[in-house]
């Protein structure tokens, strides 16, 4: 008899507590804490710009960009199996000795990557006014969000993936930027 009893009243409070258990743990995941987010990349050898007006020195120095910060904010998805990222891209502009552009457009990329693989890839582009600048006078830009929506069904976090920026270079610009980081001086 007691044996029963005390088993009775340990499966009661036991299934309650199980209950109280998964509810919170529920509420807690979806309505209190975020999910995990993408991991934020700069990619290294795009995310500077130089531009000169004669050769490559100082003084010659028509205008720099730079991507100085990636930031987000997840949430839910639109599904089960999806989460939301919102992201933006910070960028910093100066106006060189030899600069003379009273206004620049400054392209960059968000892309999506995940086990290596680029899955997706979105160029944008942000105005700087550079008039009221002095030579070097940094001027800080921030994009307007940009919306994903990333896959994430069973066995697989938003933090799988990377959400890298970089500037949109040319070849060549690219190409300078792997030579210079190759010899250390970014």
């Amino acid at each position: 008899m007691f044996g029963s009893g005390r088993f009775n009243a340990l499966a009661r409070f036991g299934g309650v507590a199980l209950v109280a258990g998964l509810s919170g743990c529920s509420a807690l995941s979806e309505d209190i804490f975020p999910p995990l987010c993408p991991q934020p990349t700069i990619m290294a050898d795009a995310a500077d710009l130089r531009v000169y007006d004669g050769i490559e020195r100082p003084a010659d120095l028509a205008y720099a960009t730079r991507v100085s910060a990636i930031n987000g904010v997840c949430s839910r998805g639109a599904t089960r199996t999806s989460t939301h990222v919102s992201v933006t891209v910070s960028l910093d502009a100066l106006r060189g000795p030899a600069g003379a552009a009273r206004s620049l457009t400054i392209p960059y990329f968000i892309a999506v990557v995940r086990n290596g693989q680029v899955l997706d890839k979105q160029a944008f582009a942000m105005d700087a006014q550079l008039g009221s600048a002095a030579a070097g006078q940094k001027i800080v830009l921030q994009s307007d969000p940009v919306e994903l929506e990333l896959p994430t069904p069973e066995g697989v976090s938003a933090s799988d993936y990377r959400v890298v920026a970089g500037l949109q270079l040319t070849e060549a610009q690219l190409s300078h930027n792997r030579a210079l980081l190759a010899g250390g001086q970014r």
